[in-house]
């Protein structure tokens, strides 16, 4: 069965696990997805009670990612990630049902945070890592189009006030 995803597919939603996240050391690349993932793993697979992984809905839209807290309910939390601040989603190779994703936070010292989110199985994880893509190809086009409209409108400016300046 082939997962993929088409920007007129969206938004969906995906009931996850959330099994938080650690800071990370780069931008983009497996390589900086698999030590936080291989620790939160861990982490969840065994947690205190106190420490369960909430369930929650994970919905991509085109404007980015949002998180509701669906169980437990008196946890509700509501985070929401504009597409413009992940720099990266993957499915871990070796964790098939385990979905990563690279969050910027640039006003902090550490700007990257690995966020882990378990499905229910590695197809769900590979058509939400699609579903993630599609909205990241999305908004490449919609950069491209407004830079593209800004440089056209600078040109303009630029034939129609040079000749006066030259005056």
């Amino acid at each position: 069965m082939e997962a993929q995803v088409a920007a007129k597919d969206l938004p969906m939603i995906f009931k996850v696990k959330y099994i938080g996240f650690e800071a990370g050391r780069g931008l983009w690349g497996v390589r900086y997805t698999k030590g936080p993932v291989d620790s939160l793993y861990k982490a969840a697979k065994n947690p205190r009670p106190d420490k369960v992984p909430p369930v929650c809905d994970l919905t991509v839209t085109l404007a980015g990612v949002n998180i509701e807290t669906v169980m437990p309910k008196t946890n509700t939390r509501f985070r929401s990630n504009f597409i413009g601040a992940i720099s990266y989603g993957v499915q871990d190779l070796e964790y098939a049902n385990i979905f990563a994703m690279i969050v910027v936070k640039e006003d902090n010292p550490n700007p990257f945070e690995v966020h882990a989110f378990v499905c229910n199985n590695g197809i769900t994880t590979k058509r939400l890592t699609f579903a993630l893509d599609a909205a990241f190809q999305d908004y490449s086009q919609r950069v491209k189009a407004a830079a593209e409209d800004y440089a056209a409108t600078v040109q303009t400016e630029l034939v129609i006030d040079l000749p006066e300046k030259m005056e």
